[in-house]
């Protein structure tokens, strides 16, 4: 590049009536930054461009927020800008003429004048401010001369942009295509990434791209975290950018491309306080040879690429003949230690490789966290960005004193089939170790001492894997001085988002759900669903290993109905398949549940959560007795410590999992079910079923049996919660709270936030914010109430068991659909329903009864908090806020019901007794249900359920919350949704005014 201009890039703003304060202070600082950027670097021509997302929805209200700071910046820039999706108003559209244009697949002028027809604000905004080097232009680009030696071009890739828009589904026309002028400096940029065009159209773009053009940049990529450059050739640099506004501050910024003699440097910023600064900094000249050392020969050998690509597990999917790691891999979380403790944010694991979490890097995780799978994905992206890099595998080499230069120089051998240079070791390479299984090494303190000074000399960055076991602090590498460089971090299970991100990956994997991103919604609502119930509250550890055999067993189990199978056979399936890879044969199968069932019951008689080997021994001696076998013990507590079922320290014996100890011992409840001594200790848990662990073993117990006598006893126990209560009706009973409020919330539909996916993926890590506020909510709810009053003790504690009650009886029903009378179906499914809605009367009542001295006891509340209301606003705080707490509490208990009982085959049931109760409470709880599902065919029982409702303030609300949160949740056809809105009372909104909270629509961006 020999023009002396730099180039600033700015992408995805997303400016907004909610958020524009903070991004306008947040662009006075980008602004400030170059002009001092420009000062100390002597910069005289600088060209700023704006790489789409400007505004939030397209309206020239949001461009005339941001057009002060436009008009400062050039003052001492200029600017040129492209659109992005946010920069087109949908609102504009009317009818279906544009869907059916971009259906049509025919892309001539008429076709993209009308697509584009929603730019026309940006259009205005962009002819006001852009930069008058124009030189040429056509209907999607634009050139401008910037100086004699360089000439930047734009292109609209978001003309046909959709409101629920997915990667592969845009094209850019070709014929549209700028002209590059021969020997100058030709820069392009555009909104969208490479992933969102269609395949067939991807590939032509780019290569156009690539073959004409000496610098790409489009905006940022939402799926990832980083900005990112590469190059194809040693001609096209291409730049994908950093966001600059998002729920991600630690990412966000913008970035610099500046002539440095005769190469490129591009810095990065970021937000540091209060001032951008650089954050990295790379050049062309060091991409060009990374791409140029692995373009020239560095090759992965056929069967080290083999292992690399191979998950190592025997899984397997329905669909994908032969599965790889890329298919399904998922990036987990990793915590970092301090003395211990984990005080730090979580970090993704897809940031090793920048270099970011340090160069030196110790990773601990569990036996099934998938740390040698994460040691493949490390290797292979330090790889693909032109490092060298090796993995040793500690089992394999076991003794320290092995690695030296030529134990290295073999590995390399093996695991390359062409390298740059004659010797691995040489300077000019960036070598990286991945060492798996380091705590298999085996070695003396000075052994190990010289091995990691070996290391530490010879690579540039290093990975170390080790079980969660190892401690560092106890190890005799802690005396090494260089041991002080390295960051310890420990791999995370995964939590609700990617859990979710895991699911989606296996569904895509799936012909139906490729086609029709509807059913992929669908079948992601009810996997996750089911995935996270078996997960329970820490049954099973979330780690890749259960969660990918659990969705393989729900394709295994019943490929035409996944809906049929009960939680107890993903259970089994865990452990039958876990004792089959002990080497534990079929028709040993039965002797084997029997064994461990009757050690449950051994340590659950005691109390006690292990047992001594000594005490093994005598259970196994009275085992032996009692089925007149003979069990070599030795070979039998092998065999169940290699299947995980149990664990065995020096000179102690306990189950590995949680999920393994109930399931056994709920397996031994039910067997013994006839006798007078088992029963009793049922009836004990059923009466104790507030406590955590008679709760576990009751609901295990659901999947095992539906002993009548069993079932009578619960719902018994569950009919004497609130007993002296009558279940609400929110009808008339419900009344009183309309004379409390006097306006409702506004509850509007934002069709600028129908992103299914997204929501469903903020929706997810919102649970993840929410467990771990929450981690140690159980204990933190017992020490705050052991103070109270007795009677508000009591009051928790049957709020604690009535929820508790609801998820077993709706187990019940889930899992004997097809096999409990409907009699006894309908009585399970009844009592699910009451029993909550007798709690939310027990709150009614008071308030029903005493309205002045409940909203006087929310005023007292407030004036002892510091605020600075008046008298008459501390009123209208107190009864918003009462009737948010009663509506609340409605709301949630009508959710926890739903989803209780919510199954496709116990839907009429439901029905059934909604049309028998005729009260608002019954029908707002059959609505649920069928929302929750996302398939109710028709929009017509919907508006019958809504039309029949007695209308109250309460009952109203909810219904707007449950029909909105449906919409964003599911893929609904637009009509639908407007169907759907008028009848719920829901304000249908296209344009982005009066959106929800700030935080809330950030989290949407990116």
């Amino acid at each position: 590049m020999e023009s002396n201009t730099s180039i600033f890039c700015i992408s995805d703003i997303h400016i907004s009536a909610q958020n524009h304060k903070n991004v306008l202070e947040k662009l006075s600082k980008a602004i400030s930054m170059i002009k001092k950027f420009k000062v100390e670097n002597k910069i005289h021509n600088c060209v700023t461009i704006f790489a789409g997302d400007i505004a939030f929805s397209g309206n020239t209200t949001e461009y005339d927020l941001i057009s002060p700071k436009i008009e400062e910046l050039r003052l001492i820039s200029k600017v040129v800008f492209c659109p992005g999706n946010h920069d087109h108003n949908f609102s504009q559209y009317e009818g279906s003429i544009r869907s059916i244009l971009l259906a049509s697949k025919q892309y001539d002028e008429s076709v993209i004048k009308t697509a584009s027809e929603g730019m026309r604000e940006y259009r205005d905004f962009e002819e006001k401010f852009a930069s008058d080097a124009l030189e040429s232009q056509n209907l999607l680009s634009k050139t401008y001369k910037i100086d004699n030696e360089l000439y930047i071009h734009s292109l609209n890739t978001a003309w046909c942009s959709t409101l629920k828009e997915s990667a592969g589904e845009l094209h850019f026309p070709l014929d549209q295509m700028p002209k590059a002028e021969a020997g100058k400096v030709n820069l392009v940029f555009f909104h969208h990434p490479f992933s969102w065009l269609n395949l067939e159209n991807s590939k032509g773009f780019r290569n156009e791209l690539k073959e004409n053009f000496q610098i790409v940049i489009s905006g940022h990529e939402h799926e990832h975290d980083d900005f990112a450059i590469e190059t194809d050739t040693t001609k096209a640099l291409f730049i994908e950018s950093v966001s600059f506004y998002s729920h991600r501050e630690e990412v966000d910024g913008f970035f610099c491309i500046t002539q440095e003699n005769n190469d490129l440097k591009i810095d990065r910023f970021k937000l540091n306080e209060e001032e951008f600064e650089i954050f990295s900094t790379r050049r062309k000249s060091n991409i060009l040879a990374e791409k140029g050392i692995r373009n020239k020969g560095a090759e992965l050998s056929p069967s080290f690429s083999a292992f690399l690509s191979s998950l190592g597990t025997g899984f397997i999917h329905s669909e994908k003949k032969n599965l790889e790691l890329d298919d399904i891999f998922i990036y987990p979380n990793l915590s970092v230690r301090i003395n211990s403790k984990q005080t730090l944010k979580n970090k993704s694991s897809s940031q090793i490789e920048s270099g970011s979490l340090g160069n030196r890097l110790f990773l601990s995780g569990d036996e099934n966290s998938g740390k040698t799978t994460l040691s493949k994905k490390i290797y292979k992206d330090y790889f693909t960005k032109g490092f060298f890099p090796v993995f040793i595998d500690g089992g394999a080499v076991k003794k320290s004193s092995k690695l030296n230069h030529s134990f290295i120089r073999d590995l390399v051998q093996e695991q390359y089939s062409k390298l740059p240079t004659a010797d691995y070791f040489d300077e000019n390479l960036n070598r990286v170790l991945i060492f798996d299984d380091f705590d298999k090494i085996k070695g003396s303190k000075t052994s190990i001492e010289e091995m990691m000074q070996f290391l530490n000399d010879n690579f540039d960055s290093i990975v170390i894997l080790v079980s969660d076991s190892y401690n560092l602090s106890e190890g005799i590498v802690t005396n090494i001085p260089s041991i002080g460089e390295y960051e310890w971090y420990d791999i995370l299970n995964l939590g609700f988002k990617l859990r979710y991100e895991l699911v989606n990956k296996w569904n895509t994997l799936k012909e139906s759900c490729r086609e029709c991103q509807d059913t992929l919604i669908k079948q992601n609502d009810f996997i996750i669903k089911t995935v996270n119930n078996v997960l329970g509250k820490n049954y099973i550890p979330a780690n890749p290993f259960f969660l990918i055999t659990v969705l393989q067993s729900m394709d295994e189990g019943s490929a035409a109905d996944i809906n049929t199978s009960s939680h107890g056979y993903y259970y089994q399936y865990l452990i039958t398949s876990s004792l089959g890879l002990a080497n534990i044969k079929k028709e040993e199968l039965d002797e084997y549940f029997t064994y461990i069932s009757h050690l449950s019951y051994f340590l659950h008689e005691k109390d006690i959560r292990s047992i001594s080997v000594d005490e093994f021994n005598s259970f196994n001696k009275t085992f032996e007795d009692l089925m007149g076998l003979s069990i070599n013990i030795s070979d039998r507590l092998k065999k169940l410590v290699n299947a995980k079922i149990l664990n065995k320290d020096e000179d102690s014996v306990s189950f590995k999992y949680p999920y393994v100890y109930y399931f056994f011992l709920s397996n031994y409840l039910a067997q013994s079910i006839e006798d007078e001594k088992i029963r009793a200790e049922i009836e004990a848990l059923i009466e104790n079923v507030n406590d955590k662990k008679s709760a576990s073993i009751l609901m295990f117990l659901t999947h095992h049996s539906k002993n009548k006598v069993l079932i009578e006893k619960m719902l018994h126990r569950s009919a004497r919660l609130f007993e002296e209560y009558t279940p609400t009706n929110l009808d008339m009973d419900s009344n009183f709270i309309d004379k409390i409020v006097k306006t409702l919330p506004d509850i509007k539909y934002l069709a600028s936030q129908a992103d299914s996916q997204e929501n469903r993926l903020q929706h997810e890590e919102r649970k993840d914010y929410l467990a771990e506020i929450h981690e140690d909510e159980d204990e933190e709810a017992l020490a705050s109430v052991e103070d109270e009053k007795e009677e508000i003790v009591d009051l928790i504690k049957q709020f604690g068991m009535t929820m508790k009650a609801v998820e077993l009886l709706g187990q019940l029903s889930k899992n004997y659909y097809g096999s409990l009378p409907k009699e006894l179906k309908t009585k399970l499914i009844k009592e699910a329903i009451e029993g909550p809605l007798r709690a939310i009367e027990s709150i009614f009542v008071v308030v029903r009864e005493h309205p002045e001295e409940a909203v006087k006891a929310v005023e007292a509340n407030i004036k002892n908090t510091e605020n600075n209301y008046t008298e008459s606003e501390i009123s209208k705080v107190a009864t918003e806020a009462l009737f948010g707490l009663l509506s609340t509490i409605t709301y949630v208990f009508i959710r926890k019901i739903a989803s209780s009982i919510g199954h496709k085959n116990l839907e009429s049931i439901v029905r059934e007794i909604m049309d028998e109760k005729k009260t608002n409470s019954s029908k707002l709880v059959y609505l649920s249900v069928l929302l929750d599902m996302g398939k109710f065919g028709s929009t017509d029982v919907v508006h019958r359920v809504i039309k029949s409702l007695e209308q109250n303030s309460i009952s109203k609300l909810i219904t707007q919350v449950l029909v909105r949160n449906y919409l964003y949740m599911f893929e609904v056809p637009d009509n639908k949704v407007q169907s759907l809105c008028k009848m719920a009372g829901l304000r249908y909104q296209t344009i982005s005014s009066g959106m929800r909270l700030e935080k809330q629509q950030d989290k949407r961006l990116a």
